[in-house]
Parts: structure tokens; sequence; C-alpha cells
């Protein structure tokens, strides 16, 4: 496992071929770079990485053994392909996207069904730019999604919440704090629509009086946590919160 704060240029120098499962990059790369970082370190496991460049294809090979794919966009690029990316992630099981927008790459049309944990954040306003009719296709690509965090963006609404629970068959849990247009309606009708189909879904959102039993955001950032958990490390935590590694 490796966290660097600057560019790898010289990694071929320093590591194996094949000895890296978790690498963490403060600095940002170009998408482009991501290819060849892939084919020396075909076993990664985890990758968090922030990308910059504006929008390009992914030819690269397969990242057939990441589980964990962590993914960020410069600041001053609001284009990017994370979920064309994670078309080459056969086992990914856990995605944390941060400053994505609609991505013209992504082929509607394939399904991860691997994938159980996904955190959507868009945080600045410049960087919202994720709309509906691009999430309602989007979401149906991961059939077998458990827990589903969306968090600052516009895009979802009250009105959204019962043809997500359509679109996702197999979730359990909403986080959508930090969403504006997602209040106690959404609640109530999940309690309904639970009742009524013998499903248990969860939902986390902005209420005046949160239950002290909600997990919380913003918990303080560790730099090497232990266990290799999404869910209890990463889920619940900004882009910027996250750890550097996880020891497994």
């Amino acid at each position: 496992m490796i966290s660097i704060d600057n560019e790898m240029v010289e990694y071929k120098k320093l590591f194996c071929p094949d000895q890296l499962k978790q690498i963490y990059f403060e600095c940002a790369l170009h998408l482009n770079d991501l290819n060849e970082l892939v084919e020396y370190f075909p076993n990664l496991k985890r990758i968090n990485i922030k990308f910059y460049g504006g929008p390009v294809r992914y030819d690269g090979p397969n990242l057939s053994n990441l589980k964990i794919f962590e993914f960020s966009v410069d600041e001053w690029y609001d284009d990017h392909n994370a979920f064309h990316v994670m078309d080459f992630c056969p086992s990914l099981e856990s995605a944390y996207i941060n400053g994505e927008s609609d991505d013209e790459f992504a082929n509607m049309a394939q399904k991860n069904y691997s994938l159980r944990n996904l955190v959507i954040e868009t945080v600045s306003i410049r960087l919202s730019n994720l709309a509906w009719p691009f999430l309602r296709k989007l979401l149906p690509k991961y059939p077998n999604l458990h827990n589903l965090a969306i968090r600052g963006e516009d895009a979802i609404r009250d009105i959204h919440v019962k043809e997500l629970v359509k679109l996702l068959p197999k979730v359990e849990l909403f986080d959508f704090r930090r969403c504006d247009n997602i209040t106690r309606r959404s609640a109530d009708f999940l309690s309904e629509y639970c009742r009524e189909s013998n499903r248990s879904i969860k939902i986390y959102y902005d209420c005046e009086e949160e239950p002290i039993d909600w997990p919380k955001l913003d918990t303080p950032r560790e730099s090497i946590v232990y266990g290799f958990d999404f869910m209890k490390h990463c889920f619940y935590k900004r882009f910027s919160c996250l750890p550097h590694l996880i020891d497994e």
C-alpha cells in the first residue's frame, strides 16, 4: 500500500510489477496515466485518485481485482468519466465519486452485478452537473446496489424516490443528507412502501432533529484504518476525509 502527495513518476524504479494493492494519490493525474499504472499493477484492490484534463476515454486493461474505487475531479475540470472507468472494473464492490458530471462514455447497457455501495458527492455548485435523466439511465447498471448516497446534488428530489425503489430492487439504504430537495415526504413514502412491499429501506435526510442513532457525517479523518470495510470507513465521510490506507 502507498500514499503519495506528488506524481509517482518513477514507480517502475521503486516497485516490482504486481507489488501494490492500494494507491492513494494526493496529486492530480491525467486519466491517460491510469492505463500504464493499471498494466503495471494489475492486482490493485483499492485506488483513490484525482483526475484532471477533461473527458477522455479509458482504453487500458480491466481493473479486474479492484474492489474500491474513489474518484475525484480536479476543481477546474467539471467533465470526467468515472462511470466509464467503472465499466472496466468487473469485481468492483464500492465506489465513491466526487465532482462527476453526466458521463458521455459510460455504457448504459453494461451491468455491474458486484457493486453494492455507491456514493456520489457534488459539494461544489460549479460541479453540480448531474441530471436526473442521466441518473435514471445510470443506476440500473448496478442492479445489486444495496447502499446509495447522493450528497449536495440538486438532481434528486422527493418525486424521484418512488422511481428509485423500482430502479434498484436490492437497495436497503438511501443517504440523501445535504440534498435540499429530499424531505420528510420521501421518508413517509418509504415507510408506507416498505409496509406494503415487505421490503426494508432506511433513509437518511436533512431533518430538523436528526436521530442520534443515525451514523454521523464528517467523522474525523483517520490516515490508516483497519478492516477492508467501505461502509464503516468511507461511506459516511466527505471525499477529503477518506482514509489514506485501509489495512486488511
